[in-house]
């Protein structure tokens, strides 16, 4: 079996920043046929690059556009001294829309358009969270030497996607938290809005 490349995604920093890490594991014949090493490729930085990129979809005046951002080399964390494996990579929400490079994929909205629509919603100086579905794609292929060869030998793909509701979970139990059970005489509207809240989210958490 060839190598399998599983990643954990998850949120981190209070719902403000997304954390992706390698977590194949070794190679094994039974338990992890897919890991690294064995009759898989050991995944040595010397022999191979590793290639991430990150997508997201934000509305831009109305219109649903895909933003793309390499992940720089050297901004990925190793814990192995040669090797990829256990990679590591953490960014802020705010790093990824004002650090970043970025590729929009719609041509109907230029990309000073988009800068001056982002910084009407967030602020570069503050941290923020942005909720919604990211796909994270990670690339390796054979680089003898660090050299990145036109047809490389090796080629390995492979997408993961990831549906941030951080934000949204917080504000739903904000809500839930605010809700007066014990008041007979009370308006139940509040109540019929938390449950509305905790409906929609238990629906997009099944999507």
């Amino acid at each position: 079996m060839a190598l399998d490349l599983k990643l954990k995604i998850s949120t981190a920093n209070n719902c403000t920043g997304i954390v992706i890490q390698d977590v194949t594991g070794p190679y094994h014949s039974e338990s992890n046929p897919g890991g690294w090493g064995g009759f898989n490729i050991n995944g040595n930085r010397s022999q191979f690059t590793l290639n991430l990129t990150i997508r997201f979809y934000i509305l831009i005046n109305d219109k649903v556009v895909a933003v793309t951002a390499s992940v720089p080399y050297e901004n990925i964390y190793y814990p192995s001294e040669d090797g990829y494996r256990g990679f590591k990579y953490s960014l802020s929400f705010n790093q990824f829309l004002f650090s970043l490079p970025l590729t929009l994929s719609s041509t109907e909205i230029s990309q000073g358009d988009f800068d001056k629509e982002i910084s009407k919603k967030y602020s570069s100086s503050e941290e923020f969270s942005l909720d919604g579905i990211y796909e994270v794609s990670a690339r390796i292929i054979s680089s003898p030497g660090g050299l990145i060869l036109d047809t490389p030998q090796y080629r390995y793909a492979k997408s993961f996607e990831y549906k941030n509701i951080c934000q949204t979970e917080k504000r739903v139990h904000s809500l839930l938290a605010t809700v007066n059970l014990g008041c007979e005489d009370c308006d139940d509207s509040d109540i019929e809005k938390a449950l509305l809240a905790k409906s929609l989210l238990t629906s997009i958490k099944a999507i």
